[in-house]
């Protein structure tokens, strides 16, 4: 009786102690022994079994083959891609989650044709194709590309808590856009190249819809129209839209910090939204075309300044604000149509052209002050006849500069020293 009390907790203790350390990881591997395609085929695994969700699963055989998801897959953590070759996983609308740190390979893909993909940490040095007629979400985690991300066809959203880190180059090849699923923050960082390469002409459009991070990365508009609708942080960075393209910031608060650059020979604007410097300034640079202020609002506190050093053209027939803080022109501001405004605290400093380009009229918004600063040169330079007049409906300061009348009729109606 006595060995019989011996032996049941020496049995016990080795029945919790497999039990414990059968849930560890446990790799697995593809051989594809099997069919040679479906995930829930058994004979293509190494062990001959199918991966469980405290695998850690391995699609690295070299060989270019294709793995197809036959239903929902959970798994610890994922790597695809071989030594040469391509290895392609496809998600065909089924979901896949990784709990823990996953890599996509230089010669890994992810055909990601429809279904959720949830992570932890999703690095990919291959590729992610998005091109499903279907529904695409990022369901959790972060997905870091340092490589490739092309979205051609079908819906992709990001969830809840979600980030798309893009170091690589993020392709808009259609017109689709990327929404945001669930409550914020929806992120999408970038440090490498968003760029839209698809679409016959500016009416063709992809609007991202999540809150975008430029951190010195390139925003490329080759076809069609990319629409920003969500705001952003713009720090630094190139900007460019190729003839006869669109690059819209379109809704939300974009602010911008450092120096914003690029040379477009397409369009470049922002419409029904709000421009705002960060705490340190910041700097237009863009050249080409111009940077359009078709309307919306620059500037919202006293301490904002934002420098124009190239060319900024105050066009289209909406309505503009400067609502407060500085706008300082070493560049040129070209105003062909529609309302400015000057709100309480607002200074326009110029330093180098403000150019009224048609009959367009400079107005006070709100209670005083409103001021224009000049050290350079206000010049009207369209108008007809006499009758063709622009008024100045703001305190103007002259400092040593240059005001000058080319066509038609200036008016300065709120008085200045």
């Amino acid at each position: 009786m006595k060995s019989s009390f011996c032996i049941a907790p020496l049995s016990l203790f080795v029945l919790v102690f497999c039990a414990a350390t059968s849930v560890h990881a446990q790799s697995i591997s593809w051989t594809g022994n099997g069919d040679g395609i479906s995930w829930s085929d058994d004979q293509n695994w190494s062990p001959a079994r199918v991966p469980i969700a405290s695998d850690d699963v391995a699609i690295t055989k070299n060989g270019t083959y294709s793995v197809q998801l036959t239903a929902t897959v959970t798994v610890n953590s994922l790597t695809l891609g071989g030594a040469t070759d391509t290895q392609t996983l496809q998600t065909n609308n089924r979901n896949l989650t990784l709990a823990t740190s996953s890599v996509v390979g230089p010669n890994g893909v992810i055909d990601w044709n429809g279904g959720t993909i949830s992570v932890d940490t999703l690095t990919v040095r291959g590729s992610v194709l998005a091109e499903s007629n279907s529904t695409m979400i990022l369901g959790s985690g972060v997905l870091i590309n340092e490589a490739l991300m092309r979205y051609s066809d079908g819906l992709l959203y990001l969830g809840p808590n979600t980030q798309v880190d893009n170091q690589g180059v993020f392709e808009f090849a259609a017109d689709v856009d990327l929404r945001r699923s669930g409550v914020p923050p929806h992120t999408l960082l970038n440090s490498g190249t968003i760029r839209k390469t698809a679409g016959d002409s500016s009416a063709d459009k992809s609007f991202i819809d999540v809150d975008v991070r430029n951190n010195g990365g390139t925003i490329d508009v080759a076809a069609g129209t990319l629409e920003l609708t969500e705001g952003g942080t713009y720090t630094g960075g190139t900007y460019s839209a190729a003839s006869g393209t669109t690059l819209e910031f379109d809704s939300g608060v974009h602010i911008f910090n450092g120096t914003i650059s690029g040379t477009p020979d397409g369009t470049i604007s922002f419409i029904g939204t709000t421009i705002e410097a960060g705490a340190n300034g910041a700097t237009l640079d863009i050249g080409g075309t111009g940077f359009q202020w078709a309307s919306g609002t620059i500037g919202t506190a006293a301490d904002q300044v934002l420098t124009n050093d190239g060319l900024l053209k105050v066009s289209a027939s909406g309505t503009k604000v400067q609502g407060a803080g500085t706008l300082l022109n070493n560049g040129t501001v070209v105003w062909d149509e529609g309302l400015l405004y000057l709100g309480t605290n607002a200074v326009f400093d110029n330093r180098s052209i403000f150019d009224f380009a048609a009959e367009v009229s400079l107005r006070r918004s709100g209670v005083s002050p409103h001021t224009l600063l000049n050290s350079g040169t206000i010049r009207k330079s369209a108008g007809d006849i006499e009758s063709d007049r622009s008024f100045i409906d703001v305190a103007l300061q002259n400092n040593g500069g240059t005001i000058d009348v080319l066509a038609g009729s200036l008016e300065l109606t709120e008085g200045g020293i």
